[in-house]
């Protein structure tokens, strides 16, 4: 009789632990709500298409991560995000990635595909003005 209790627990432990293993999330994600950028506190949430931007990544199925940088320009107030999403490498995939950078509203100030070439110079010199802040938000498809 305690061995047939002990099966049915141990049973009904190991089904509780696949279940705990099939609802594992999907993604590896990180999010940095201590910073401010643009004149306002945590712009993962109070900049509105940035909100948008993440809290849609998760239907999106075409990419294997997305990393958001914030930067700020030398000698200036002004802020930029850089996103930088990774593909699969697939045939209807010609890169492997892309780097956009967007000011505060979300507007589109410069862009590279990995796998395209740039003009020579071209990155170096929309750096040259640039420095890291932080890394603001990570999602990684598991």
């Amino acid at each position: 009789m305690k061995n047939s209790i002990i099966t049915a627990l141990l049973f009904v432990l190991a089904l509780a632990g696949c279940e705990k293993k099939a609802e594992a999330p999907q993604y590896d994600i990180y999010e940095n709500h201590g910073i401010s950028a643009c004149g306002i506190s945590d712009p993962l949430q109070n900049i509105e298409w940035l909100k948008e931007y993440c809290d849609n990544l998760k239907s999106i199925r075409n990419f294997s991560s997305v990393y958001i940088y914030l930067y700020k320009v030398i000698d200036t107030d002004e802020n930029l995000f850089q996103i930088c999403t990774s593909y699969p490498n697939f045939d209807y995939f010609p890169f492997l990635g892309t780097s956009d950078w967007m000011n505060c509203t979300g507007k589109l100030v410069f862009g590279t595909c990995s796998g395209v070439p740039p003009v020579p110079g071209l990155v170096e010199e929309f750096m040259a003005d640039k420095e890291l802040v932080t890394e603001l938000f990570h999602l990684i498809k598991n």
